[in-house]
């Protein structure tokens, strides 16, 4: 159970606080304020006022944690606010962009501040309890997935309590309460700030290892949810209704057996609330395995699984861009698109993933050879094909590490083959990186990624992507990048500030000590698909000028 991720931050001790004087405090504040620009117009305005709907958004996120010997206190307190964002037209005040919605009870129309998150946790013997903002995930992810995922602007935590129980040789964990979404952003917009609705998830998990001369580990875990689609009355009444949903699965892990490490588990869906379940009826599950195999020749990790119906669980949390669950993707997530979400995503799908890390006498170079084959038979949701689809896409690359150096390529061809049509989505894609030290502790550092994707109907239109930075690293101190990204994709919800395609922008950071950073950024870059650990998050571009200023202490 974690709320912070506090590095480089130094502790200092409470004295003469009574209680407190056995606790040290550590933390951090997190500024940030950026102007926006938009390309939205007001008539009458256009000439004498431009920039009528440009606004400047300023966020700051502060965490601050109180450690003992035994005991832990957490606290994150968050705050946005407002500024140029209103003009008068026809003697009436007017909102180019609303920063709360009337889910939101707050004095001020352009000032917000919350506790986001708030956590004890004690220590008692082998016993852990955590009360207030708690995460946990079972398994893989497939039952229960409630972590933070900061890397996509997700941190939704269950505000309830946490159980957890480590023995010698096995472990369980009980979680409970109702989820808790983070109001204010830290890289997407905060407009029209809602009042989340809360859904209630209660899980369990037990965990027995050393089976057979240690080499056997099995789980069985269970999850109930009552979600919820109104804020009207308390969240408890939602519970005398019943539960929504159930997950009940098992899981296993056997090392060494013939060589190999093995991973499997199968988790039942069901669905009580008619509104989830899918044409097929109330059930769902999925099934997953792996298996790490160590040659000579190449180290190979092979994961197959096969799901039906199992991201219905994320039915009313996705309208939110989270989801309660989630299961092993097998997809390459640097080049995810609109159409490879779909199969992220789909609620009938087979698939198996073959990566390969090649062994070479050079210990400096690490190629792999990678391969994802799926048969995805959803054609719902966000799916644009009408005829189930077989995808193929082989990826290969390389990473090369001598002494001051780091290569690294990547690059692959993925093709959506559909039963029906002659016609079929295909990508190509490419992403590098270069780093190189210099003298005197500077460095330079060259990344880029491109891709082209050709959909395979008539109501689509191709589409070409890029995105490049340059990075110069002056001493330990600054670093000076340069962005440019391109695109022709028609779906995207930005525009480039030096063409409609072209976008470029330049970031300086400047780090006095190892606990403060400055960061400037001004430019343009553009929206889109962002994933990480299986979770997607559709982030929008930004046109205009970000201060950051970051403190540990």
């Amino acid at each position: 159970m974690i709320l912070l991720f506090l590095t480089n931050a130094f502790s200092e001790p409470l004295y003469g606080l009574g209680d407190l004087s056995s606790f040290s405090m550590s933390g951090r504040s997190d500024f940030r304020i950026r102007y926006r620009m938009t390309d939205r117009k007001e008539p009458f305005f256009e000439e004498s006022n431009p920039r009528l709907h440009d606004h400047i958004e300023q966020i700051e996120k502060y965490n601050l944690l109180l450690d003992s010997k035994n005991t832990k206190i957490r606290l994150q307190f968050d705050q946005v606010s407002f500024m140029l964002n209103k003009y008068i037209l026809d003697d009436e005040l007017k909102y180019s962009w609303d920063l709360l919605d009337n889910t939101i009870d707050s004095p001020f129309n352009d000032l917000y501040w919350t506790i986001e998150k708030f956590t004890v946790e004690h220590q008692a013997g082998r016993l852990n309890i955590g009360l207030g903002d708690v995460y946990s995930s079972f398994g893989r992810g497939i039952a229960l997935n409630v972590i933070q995922n900061t890397k996509v602007d997700i941190d939704t935590s269950i505000r309830g309590l946490l159980l957890n129980y480590g023995a010698d040789d096995w472990d369980w964990t009980a979680i409970s309460g109702f989820t808790n979404k983070q109001q204010i952003q830290r890289f997407n917009p905060n407009l029209a700030i809602n009042q989340d609705v809360p859904h209630f998830v209660a899980g369990t998990e037990w965990k027995q290892y050393g089976l057979l001369d240690g080499m056997v580990s099995v789980g069985a875990h269970t999850v109930f949810s009552a979600f919820g689609d109104t804020l009207e009355g308390s969240p408890l009444l939602r519970l005398e209704e019943g539960f929504d949903s159930s997950i009940t699965g098992v899981d296993m892990e056997i090392g060494g057996l013939w060589d190999i490490d093995w991973y499997f588990e199968g988790d039942l869906f069901h669905y009580a609330e008619t509104n989830m379940q899918g044409p097929d009826g109330p059930w769902g599950h999925t099934l997953y395995g792996s298996a790490s195999i160590y040659t000579d020749q190449a180290i190979f990790l092979i994961e197959a699984k096969h799901s039906k119906d199992s991201e219905r669980i994320n039915s009313y949390t996705y309208a939110d861009q989270w989801e309660i669950a989630t299961p092993p993707s097998l997809e390459y997530e640097r080049v995810i698109t609109e159409d490879s979400a779909a199969a992220v995503n789909s609620n009938d799908v087979t698939g198996l993933r073959i990566n390969a890390d090649i062994i070479v006498p050079d210990p400096a170079l690490k190629p792999y050879v990678a391969l994802t084959l799926l048969r995805d038979r959803d054609l719902t949701g966000l799916h644009f094909n009408t005829s189930p689809e077989t995808i193929f896409h082989p990826v290969a690359g390389f990473k090369y590490m001598p002494s001051g150096v780091l290569i690294m390529l990547n690059g692959g061809y993925r093709q959506d083959r559909r039963d029906e049509g002659s016609l079929h989505d295909q990508l190509f894609h490419l992403d590098a990186e270069f780093s190189k030290e210099l003298p005197g502790d500077n460095g330079i550092e060259f990344n880029v990624s491109m891709w082209n994707f050709l959909w395979g109907d008539e109501t689509h239109y191709d589409f070409l992507e890029m995105q490049n930075a340059l990075v110069w690293r002056r001493g330990e101190h600054w670093d000076f990048t340069i962005y440019q990204d391109w695109s022709n994709n028609t779906q995207l919800t930005s525009v480039g500030n030096f063409t409609r395609e072209l976008y470029g922008a330049f970031e300086t950071k400047y780090r006095p000590t190892d606990e403060e950073e400055l960061r400037l950024l001004i430019g343009a870059y553009k929206a889109g698909i962002r994933c990480s650990g299986g979770q997607c998050r559709i982030l929008p571009g930004f046109s205009g000028l970000e201060f950051a200023y970051r403190k540990d202490f």
